[in-house]
C-alpha cells in the first residue's frame, strides 16, 4: 500500500495545518488496466480539498489480484475499469465486491475522474459518538437496551457494539452469536498488550451481525485486574475512530477498570430504570457520587424508563423530578422482549408491532444523538 495523504490548503501555503476532529483514513482500492488512468485519479484526490486522509492502494490490474486484497483489505470504496470487468457487466462486478467485502462502495472508472473523486470525498466524517448504557441496578435491561440501540442505529449509521460488563458478559447470547477464538473482548486486550490496538487490526477480531459489528466479551467472566482502566480509554478511542456510533453495554460496578474509564470517555450516558422505586434511589446516589467524586458532567446522563407498566409504581415524571434531567424514552412492558432474548432474536429486528415500535423509540434517540454535542468529562 502506498499512501497518498491530500494536504489542507493551509499546509500548501507552508502554514501551521488546520486541526480537524479526527477520523478513520478512507482507504480506497484502485484496479484500473491503465497505469496513466491510475496516475490521474490518485492526483485528482491528492489535489482536491477535503480535510479527509486518503490511503490509496497500489493499482491492481488484474481481476484474480482484485478479488484476493479484496477481503483483505475491505476498503471504504473501489474504482475499477470497465475492462477489468471483464465479461461481467457493471452490476455482476459490484454483486461480487459486495460479498466479498460488503461495506465498499463501488465506482467504475469511465475515464473521467471529478465525479467519482466528488462522490468519495461527499461521504460524511464519522459522528465518533460513545454511548454508554449504564446503571448502579441491576435487572434495568441494560444489555437489553444496548443491543436493540445499536441495531436500531445500524439502519443508519455505522455502529460497533462493545460488550464492557465484566461481571456478566452476554451480548452473544443476546444475539445468538457463538463464541469464537480470536474474536472477544481478550484479543482485543491482547494486541492493546502488544501496542498493536489498531484500527486495522480491531476491525478483524469484531464480528458482523445484521448491519452492525460487535466485539463480544469473553465466554467465561474472568479477574477484572487482569484488565487496566488505560485499555479501555485505548480500545474506546480505537473503535470511535471506526464508527459512527460505539454503544457500550456495561455492568453496574463503577470501581471495575471499565467502569469510570468508560462512562469518563462516553458523550453519553443512557440510564435505565425499572419501575422500581429502588432503582431510582439507588440512581441518584450514584450519579451524585459520579459527580462529585470525578466531577462528570451530570448533563450526559440520560435517563430511560424500561418495562413501563410492570407492575411498579415509579414513572417517568418521578425520575426526571428526582434526577432533574428528561426521560428521554419510555418503553413499554412486554412478553415480547423476555421471549427475544431467551430466544436470541433482538425484538427489533422482527416485524412484529412491538419490535418496530421499540425501533422506532430508539432511533428517536439515535437521532438526537446524532445532532447533540456534550462536553466531556
Amino acid at each position: 500500500m502506498i499512501r497518498s495523504r491530500r494536504k489542507t490548503q493551509a499546509e500548501r501555503a507552508g502554514s501551521k495545518p488546520v486541526s480537524h476532529q479526527p477520523g478513520l483514513k478512507k482507504t480506497v482500492l484502485i484496479a484500473l488496466d491503465q497505469q496513466t488512468d491510475y496516475q490521474s485519479l490518485v492526483d485528482a484526490l491528492g489535489n482536491e480539498e477535503s480535510a479527509t486522509e486518503l490511503e490509496v492502494s497500489q493499482n491492481i490490474d488484474s481481476q484474480a489480484s482484485l478479488f484476493y486484497f479484496l477481503p483483505k483489505i475491505k476498503p471504504h470504496a473501489a474504482i475499477i475499469s470497465k475492462q477489468l470487468a471483464g465479461e461481467w457487466t457493471a452490476e455482476e462486478m459490484e454483486q461480487r465486491i459486495k460479498e466479498l467485502s460488503p461495506e465498499t462502495e463501488v465506482w467504475i472508472y469511465q475515464g473521467t475522474c471529478q465525479p467519482i473523486v466528488a462522490g468519495i470525498l461527499a461521504k460524511p466524517d464519522l459522528l465518533q459518538k460513545i454511548v454508554a448504557v449504564w446503571s448502579p441496578s441491576g435487572g434495568v435491561g441494560k444489555t437489553e437496551i444496548a443491543k436493540s440501540l445499536a441495531l436500531a442505529a445500524g439502519a443508519e449509521y455505522r455502529v460497533i457494539l462493545l460488550d464492557a460488563n465484566l461481571c456478566n458478559p452476554d451480548i452473544a447470547g443476546h444475539l445468538g452469536i457463538p463464541y469464537r477464538k480470536g474474536h472477544t473482548l481478550s484479543t482485543a486486550l491482547s494486541l492493546w498488550t502488544e501496542n498493536r490496538l489498531t484500527p486495522g487490526l480491531l476491525r478483524e477480531v469484531l464480528l458482523p451481525y445484521d448491519k452492525i459489528q460487535v466485539l463480544i466479551g469473553n465466554e467465561d467472566a474472568i479477574e477484572q485486574s487482569d484488565y487496566s482502566p488505560s485499555f479501555f480509554r485505548d480500545l474506546l478511542r480505537t473503535l470511535s475512530q471506526m464508527a459512527d456510533f460505539v454503544i457500550v453495554d456495561m455492568d453496574s460496578d463503577i470501581t471495575s477498570p471499565a467502569g469510570i474509564s468508560i462512562l469518563l470517555a462516553s458523550h453519553h450516558v443512557i440510564t435505565p430504570f425499572n419501575t422500581s422505586t429502588a432503582t431510582l434511589g439507588h440512581g441518584k446516589v450514584y450519579l451524585d457520587l459520579l459527580g462529585e467524586s470525578y466531577r462528570m458532567n451530570r448533563v450526559k446522563f440520560d435517563p430511560i424508563l424500561n418495562r413501563a407498566g410492570e407492575g411498579g409504581t415509579l414513572s417517568a415524571d418521578d425520575i426526571e423530578l428526582c434526577m432533574n434531567r428528561p426521560v428521554i424514552a419510555s418503553i413499554p412492558y412486554d412478553k415480547a422482549h423476555l421471549r427475544a432474548v431467551c430466544a436470541g432474536k433482538p425484538l427489533v429486528l422482527g416485524d412484529n408491532g412491538v419490535g418496530k415500535r421499540l425501533f422506532r423509540t430508539l432511533q428517536t434517540v439515535v437521532r438526537h444523538y446524532a445532532q447533540k454535542d456534550v462536553a466531556l468529562p
